[in-house]
């Protein structure tokens, strides 16, 4: 029996590398040699959907003023999620701005730029960035696996970075408030905390650290 509370719609959009999710909604990235969106959702939301190409990003939002945009997550909640099946031949920086969640599987690349604010998530697995670098704020939430060279982590607040699962050869991290981190590094680590945040780390690089406040650099194991 067809679900009457879901909708499909193709749109057309230029070319990008970049993809901007505002406020809510899900993001799953496909590969693909042309760029293409697709809107999946309630009836009543997908119509509300903004998507517009601004230099080489795809803005992703709902509604034109704040009573839209409550109306549609009231209704999201009530019936069906929005998510956007976003494909691109490659991907060079997700923001999140809002509690919207991103994934993704096998990107690979020279530079991936992160930069996650309010409740934001994302996903991404079998990454393989030369570099990396990600600006998490408020309580987003990062979680990354594959294989990296170097990577500079940033967060303020209380944001959470998941990253042991994606060896790396050296890391800068800098946390401001009770953010959390862990990942692997093998040559060189370069923590600056400033508050109760934590790094949590394998491998057996050197560190260099420099704490105010009650936070914590702690080795799990090589």
């Amino acid at each position: 029996m067809p679900d009457t509370l879901t909708v499909r719609e193709q749109r057309e959009v230029g070319s990008f590398d970049q993809v901007e999710l505002r406020y809510f909604g899900q993001v799953v990235l496909h590969h693909g040699e042309t760029c293409a969106l697709e809107v999946e959702g309630d009836p009543d939301v997908v119509p509300k959907v903004h998507s517009e190409v601004r230099d080489d990003t795809l803005v992703l939002e709902v509604g034109e003023t704040w009573l839209e945009r409550l109306t549609s997550g009231l209704l999201l909640v009530a019936n069906r999620p929005l998510r956007y099946h976003v494909t691109l031949p490659r991907l060079t920086e997700v923001v999140i701005a809002g509690s919207g969640e991103v994934t993704g599987s096998e990107w690979s690349g020279e530079e991936l730029r992160v930069r996650v604010s309010g409740q934001g998530e994302l996903r991404l697995t079998g990454l393989g960035y030369a570099s990396l670098e990600a600006v998490v704020s408020g309580r987003g939430e990062l979680h990354l696996d594959g294989r990296g060279e170097q990577a500079r982590f940033t967060i303020s607040g209380s944001a959470d970075i998941h990253a042991a699962e994606l060896p790396l050869r050296q890391a800068e991290v800098k946390i401001a408030g009770q953010g959390n981190v862990e990942l692997r590094v093998a040559e060189r680590l370069d923590v600056r905390i400033a508050g109760f945040g934590s790094v949590r780390y394998h491998g057996e690089p050197v560190v260099k650290q420099v704490i105010s406040g009650a936070g914590s650099v702690e080795q799990l194991g090589a």
